[in-house]
């Protein structure tokens, strides 16, 4: 390596570091970084047999059948790691950040080609610098690992159509097949990148048609089998929070792809497009760094895979314009870009002197520092800090017994607060559905013993009152999905935060 290449390795390493010391004080202290949803399946894998094929979402339904979204491989390794070294949030945190570091690699080769050892070490700071990185590269969820597996697969995959060598099918089919299964989305930006790069090097080699077309088609024959698996299971549960079963729920359909009405509608664009920039950017002024690249640099690769992620964008626009975390498939060409664009902002200056091109580097590296703390504030992460959750489940272990099932309103609907709590429940959104006699009763025969419903955190009404359109916004609380049915039911707790009430005996 360089001399004048070491700082910023140095930097690539520092930055990592801080970032690993960030989730790891997190955990320590008590706010460990995590997707409710993810960690609740590692943690009852931790409690049984760990069955990839069987993944429960705490809460979700009634009678704990297995609820399949993404091949569970992130859960499966959490809930090994909970059942032999213990139950401590921290571990899947640790887990996450060696899952996500094996992703660096691929990146960094991958730059490397195409912008040289400088550039591949400045597109891991830039990468590292990003808000949403930050945020799941040690998150106690699947998305870190699936962000890391859709790179693998584009590394195999770029080296599948720029050289036509059969010895990369193998590889590019088992990570393509890997990324398809857990995160599609992802898969597909980078599979639509291996398609534009071979636009570029072998438009009319049917050999590497025929090699990418198999990879996307194996790819897609796992993805389609796993899905209609994972279908077959949720259209068993039995009172699910959400019914996410395509086949019996066809709204479903909207939810992952949205329609013309929702993709003309200015406004999403608007909101989801503030939400990635503060996600992808920190400081907005770093768009122009970036976005000189998109127009003028040469770099094939960062070009057509950012181009790549915006078609995807077009494709599932509901899912990643409402959901935040989805904004990662940007993330590697958006480095890869802002990299492109600081290796020419050097050549235009002309620091020609090692040492004051290393000083122009430690400078540069300061504004993506305070970039991030910008960033971070902008997708509100001290929402990850909010004792609101546990202050809930301290009331509701209080309250209730462990040997009690819970039917629980606003308590997240990946069971955040049964998780906290550590009981056993259902999350419903309120009462109307128990004014149902034959519902009731079935709960009630289930053994569900008290009801629990939960206010909205006033820190998340609080920041959600600042965003466009929700001024003077009052805290969402649970007397809204209140209705007469429970008045009878015995009182065990009632505040304007939560109502706890014994739910009557079944009927015999």
């Amino acid at each position: 390596m360089r001399e004048n290449n070491r700082l910023l390795a140095a930097i690539a390493i520092f930055a990592y570091a801080l970032i690993a010391l960030f989730h790891l004080i997190s955990a320590k202290v008590g706010y460990s970084h995590y997707r409710d949803v993810h960690l609740g399946t590692a943690i009852e894998y931790a409690k049984g047999s760990i069955d990839i094929l069987r993944p429960v979402i705490v809460g979700f339904n009634a009678t704990g059948m297995p609820t399949p979204q993404e091949l569970p491989i992130w859960q499966a390794l959490a809930g090994a790691t909970f059942k032999y070294f213990g139950p401590w949030f921290g571990r899947a945190n640790l887990l996450s950040l060696i899952l996500f570091a094996a992703g660096l690699w691929p990146l960094y080769s991958l730059a490397r080609h195409y912008l040289g050892e400088r550039g591949a070490w400045w597109t891991i700071i830039f990468f590292l610098a990003q808000p949403i990185v930050i945020l799941i590269s040690g998150q106690a969820s699947a998305d870190g690992l699936s962000l890391a597996l859709s790179i693998w697969f584009l590394l195999f995959a770029e080296k599948l159509v720029r050289t036509g060598q059969v010895i990369w099918l193998l590889p590019a089919i088992v990570f393509g097949a890997l990324s398809a299964v857990t995160k599609l989305p992802l898969f597909m930006a980078t599979g639509l990148t291996s398609f534009l790069l071979l636009l570029v090097y072998a438009p009319w080699s049917l050999k590497r048609w025929g090699m990418l077309m198999t990879t996307g088609l194996i790819s897609g024959i796992l993805f389609m089998a796993w899905t209609h698996y994972a279908d077959s299971c949720l259209a068993s549960a039995e009172f699910p929070y959400v019914d996410l079963s395509i086949s019996r729920n066809p709204a479903m359909w909207q939810w992952y792809f949205g329609d013309w009405h929702y993709r003309l509608n200015p406004f999403n664009w608007a909101k989801g497009g503030w939400a990635a920039l503060n996600s992808l950017f920190g400081s907005f002024a770093l768009v122009a760094l970036a976005g000189w690249a998109l127009l003028f640099s040469s770099n094939s690769l960062a070009r057509r895979w950012f181009i790549a992620a915006f078609v995807t964008t077009l494709i599932f626009s509901h899912l990643v314009l409402v959901h935040r975390h989805y904004f990662i498939f940007f993330s590697p060409a958006v480095a890869m870009l802002s990299a492109a664009g600081v290796m020419r902002l050097e050549e235009l200056v002309n620091l020609r002197a090692v040492w004051r091109k290393d000083v122009a580097s430690l400078a540069f590296f300061g504004v993506l520092f305070l970039s991030v703390v910008q960033g971070l504030i902008g997708i509100k992460i001290v929402l990850d800090y909010d004792p609101y959750p546990h202050l809930i489940a301290r009331l509701i272990d209080q309250y209730t017994l462990p040997q009690d099932k819970l039917l629980i309103a606003g308590g997240g609907w990946g069971g955040e607060i049964l998780i906290l709590a550590q009981r056993e429940g259902l999350s419903i959104d309120g009462t109307k559905m128990l004014e149902d006699k034959k519902a009731r009763e079935r709960l009630l025969s289930l053994g569900y013993t008290k009801l629990v419903m939960i206010s909205d955190s006033p820190l998340l009404n609080a920041l959600g009152m600042i965003d466009p359109g929700a001024l003077g916004k009052q805290r969402p609380t649970y007397h809204e999905n209140l209705t007469t049915v429970a008045e009878p039911w015995t009182t065990l707790l009632q505040s304007e935060d939560i109502l706890i009430k014994e739910l009557p005996k079944a009927a015999h």
